[in-house]
């Protein structure tokens, strides 16, 4: 079976609309996903938990992890990797912009 290498540009893709407050762009492959995600200040992500490793880059703004019960302040710079498993909610301080980094199966509502 040959490979097939796939190539994206963030540019030439349509921003996905999840809440009011949270807009997104994703390019996923067979084990793992890469999201560019929006978030306005003052909105909430749920508590959620992923089955694979989730790493994600703070480049612009500033939010408030709740992972496992643990509070985690991270700004832009910032790079956070949370376990498989973990529950964890977000609270959106400042208007942001993060790079999720997620493995394992693709699931459509995962950010």
């Amino acid at each position: 079976m040959a490979r097939r290498v796939l190539t994206s540009r963030w540019d030439e893709m349509s921003l996905e609309r999840i809440t009011e407050m949270v807009s997104r762009k994703v390019i996923a492959g067979a084990r793992q996903r890469l999201a560019q995600v929006w978030l306005k200040r003052g909105a909430l992500v749920a508590r959620h938990a992923h089955d694979g490793e989730q790493i994600t880059y703070v480049l612009d703004g500033a939010l408030r992890y709740s992972v496992d019960g643990e509070d985690v302040m991270v700004r832009a710079g910032d790079v956070l990797v949370i376990p498989p498993g973990a529950k964890h909610q977000i609270t959106v301080l400042e208007d942001a912009l993060v790079i999720n980094a997620l493995s394992g199966p693709s699931r459509p509502s995962e950010l």
